[in-house]
């Protein structure tokens, strides 16, 4: 008998991809100024954001009792629903989504194909 794991959905040339990393999470300076990364020395909001959003993991991993590998964070339904159909589904190939309960399905879909 296999053992069902994730990875046997992924696409396969998105197995291979490499993750994004700054020199932040790389290094983990002490609050340096990156003004390569057009960060201002001025002012409290200064910074981009964790683009990794590792703290807010961490604490819903923590309220949810799981490691925070489990947990994806998004911009709104409309990106997840869009990272979700990038990673599972194979250009060109056909896809049922039932009822068109977000017009984003739709949009995605329609230029996907």
């Amino acid at each position: 008998m296999t053992t069902f794991t994730i990875n046997n959905l992924v696409r396969k040339n998105i197995l291979q991809l490499q993750p994004y990393t700054s020199y932040r999470d790389q290094q983990n300076p002490e609050n340096p100024v990156l003004l390569d990364a057009n960060e201002s020395p001025f002012g409290t909001y200064n910074r981009y954001p964790d683009s990794t959003q590792k703290k807010l993991k961490i604490k819903l991993a923590e309220y949810k009792n799981i490691s925070p590998d489990c947990i994806a964070v998004g911009n709104g339904s409309d990106e997840l629903i869009d990272l979700i159909i990038r990673i599972f589904c194979e250009p060109k190939k056909r896809f049922h989504s039932g009822d068109e309960s977000f017009i984003c399905d739709v949009w995605i879909l329609c230029h996907y194909q």
